[in-house]
């Protein structure tokens, strides 16, 4: 079934993906909110990678909420595939992914099941599990990536968990953790010098891919819409505004967000 093709007072359908339904934080949390819903507006349903039949499943299931199984994502064909004949099936038209690391593999099967919501949730830095450990940093450097492009809406329980996995605090990233969480997003050069007496954000703006010309730049920026290095730029005079020296982070990049989603990376030397 299709998330479009269904009326238009039918439930809204949100399937929650964790590892598993033991007696952890973010089961008792589901468990909370599938017993409050209201279930002529939501349908919750639980997607677990573990086969063991957890503590919080039966409570899970009284609450109305179905409990569906893949195989471990150690297993990834069968895995991915499972994940998308549950997706379809179910018409689902929001995916909240909890499990740290592998939120970018869930919402890249999401998108092409057809789900429109796709939300990335990290909470902390665990360990790599065992079947990742020998590739972590390779799997981290694709996995932030992925959850970069696929995710429509990010959230996170921690300044520390943002960071590791939405960069949501890009200040705060060291030099190798930024080049890998915005390696793919787009990117221009740019003369450091003009930084010393300020250059004009809005000739920056008009020179990236969030702005295709002066005036759409000054339009974003009077709105509000404009963040230098995750930071939003309140302004009252758009003509004003510079990037300058102190904007640097690691001496060579300023980050700039266009609303909560479009990065550009500016690099200066």
């Amino acid at each position: 079934m299709d998330a479009s093709s269904r009326m238009v007072d039918d439930p809204v359908r949100v399937a929650h993906i964790v590892a598993t339904l033991g007696v952890g934080g973010i089961e008792r949390w589901l468990l909370q909110v599938a017993s409050a819903i209201d279930r002529r507006r939501v349908q919750l349903d639980v997607i677990v990678h573990d086969p063991k039949t957890g503590a919080l499943e039966h409570p899970i299931r009284q609450t109305g909420s179905r409990v569906l199984r893949c195989p471990p994502p150690s297993r990834p064909i069968a895995w991915a595939t499972a994940l998308r004949h549950h997706l379809e099936a179910g018409g689902y038209d929001v995916v909240h992914a909890h499990p740290y690391r592998f939120c970018g593999p869930i919402l890249w099967v999401s998108r092409r099941s057809g789900v429109p919501v796709r939300i990335a949730h990290s909470r902390n830095a665990l360990p790599a599990p065992p079947w990742i450990r020998p590739h972590a940093r390779l799997f981290e450097h694709a996995a932030r990536r992925v959850i970069l492009r696929e995710m429509t809406l990010g959230l996170a329980v921690s300044s520390t968990a943002a960071a590791a996995l939405f960069s949501g605090k890009v200040k705060e990233l060291d030099a190798p953790t930024l080049d890998e969480v915005f390696a793919e997003v787009a990117a221009s050069e740019h003369a450091k010098d003009g930084l010393q007496e300020g250059v004009s954000l809005i000739d920056v703006l008009s020179q990236t891919s969030l702005c295709s010309s002066k005036s759409e730049a000054r339009k974003h920026l009077s709105s509000g819409a404009i963040a230098i290095n995750g930071e939003k730029l309140e302004t009252q005079d758009a003509s004003a505004e510079t990037l300058r020296e102190e904007h640097l982070l690691h001496s060579s990049v300023i980050l700039l967000r266009r609303g909560k989603k479009a990065w550009h990376v500016t690099r200066w030397a």
